[in-house]
């Protein structure tokens, strides 16, 4: 994702001749965050393919590291560091600027048809929702947040299976955007098995709608193309 022209040849390779469904990159490199007009080549070639791309977290730069999630007391702490900026609160926040960038750059404008996932039960942005759709009047000049999230944006668990936040993303996400997901091998898929039955048990989700979370959703979004051939 460094080379935008690159990005596009090896998304085409995977796609039509090693028969993928999909990609998925880093939600920067180096606090490259793909908003810039060069990276618009590369949209459009996920539209023309008609596949989504998962946008997943990473670690912060070193600028980044500095600015935020080191000095201070921290630093007897490097445990402490590590998990701010990363698993514990750091990378998801990151990813949710990359896509509010994504937005504010106009990309989804100008790619009505985009595709994108993002993990983590929506990488802090549904607990942000609300405010987020409001307050983005001020510095969207196109389509709206909330309107991107319910018609380019899919949303997966990927390693959360908690009650509450499924009802909070419930909340705001159409069901058929959201999907289950185990974020293995860094949680297990016993995990997910006993999260799904803590869903039935609770009765947040209907029979049909837990199938659809567990994996018609998935289906639709990921084989809804015809596949090359493969030798």
């Amino acid at each position: 994702m460094a080379d935008p022209v690159a990005a596009i040849n090896e998304l085409d390779r995977c796609i039509n001749q090693l028969g993928f469904v999909g990609a998925l990159v880093d939600n920067h490199v180096d606090q490259n965050f793909y908003d810039a007009s060069a990276y618009d080549p590369f949209w459009s070639k996920l539209v023309d393919l008609d596949v989504p791309i998962y946008i997943h977290p990473t670690f912060p730069s070193e600028l980044m590291k500095e600015a935020l999630y080191t000095g201070g007391g921290l630093d007897a702490n490097p445990a402490a560091e590590t998990s701010i900026g990363t698993f514990g609160l750091g990378w998801h926040s990151s990813t949710a600027n990359s896509l509010l960038r994504l937005l504010g750059a106009g990309v989804f404008d100008r790619h009505k048809d985009l595709k994108v996932i993002i993990g983590h039960t929506g990488e802090t942005l549904p607990i942000m929702f609300e405010r987020i759709d409001r307050i983005s009047t001020f510095w969207v000049t196109g389509r709206n947040f909330s309107d991107v999230m319910r018609n380019n944006v899919w949303i997966t668990t990927s390693g959360m299976f908690d009650i509450p936040s499924l009802k909070n993303v419930q909340s705001w996400m159409p069901i058929d955007r959201i999907m289950l997901s185990v974020d293995y091998p860094y949680s297990q898929n016993a995990l997910a098995r006993t999260y799904q039955s803590q869903i039935a048990q609770a009765g947040v989700l209907s029979p049909n709608d837990l199938q659809n979370f567990a994996c018609r959703n998935a289906q639709k979004l990921l084989f809804n193309r015809k596949r090359p051939t493969m030798l």
